[in-house]
């Protein structure tokens, strides 16, 4: 007798569609030619070319704001930081997200 695991299919969001979410929707509310990049947690798993994050959205925001959550520590000049977690949750509020939890795979 066999035992199989089980499977799931899971659903990807291509980096395109979030850099495309970012210019309709996050980019209007920043300076002109600012730079947005989207960064991990400090808890977020790391590889050295990539990192892995679950997020779980408590309560999705607008991208007013997300824009009051950018990272300033992080950020320099014309480049703007904001945590993947608050980018999914303002996609989410913004209607084009459904669903609460998400597994964030980023390569660069």
């Amino acid at each position: 007798m066999s035992h199989l695991l089980e499977t799931s299919t899971v659903a990807a969001i291509g980096a395109d569609a979030i850099r495309d979410w970012v210019a309709r929707h996050l980019a209007p509310l920043c300076p002109e030619g600012a730079v947005i990049s989207v960064i991990q947690r400090p808890w977020h798993c790391k590889g050295e070319s990539c990192y892995f994050a679950a997020v779980e959205v408590e309560s999705p925001i607008t991208t007013e704001e997300l824009r009051r959550l950018e990272v300033a520590e992080h950020t320099r000049g014309q480049y703007l930081h904001f945590y993947v977690d608050d980018v999914i949750a303002a996609a989410v509020g913004s209607g084009a997200l459904a669903g609460d939890f998400f597994h964030v795979h980023y390569r660069w």
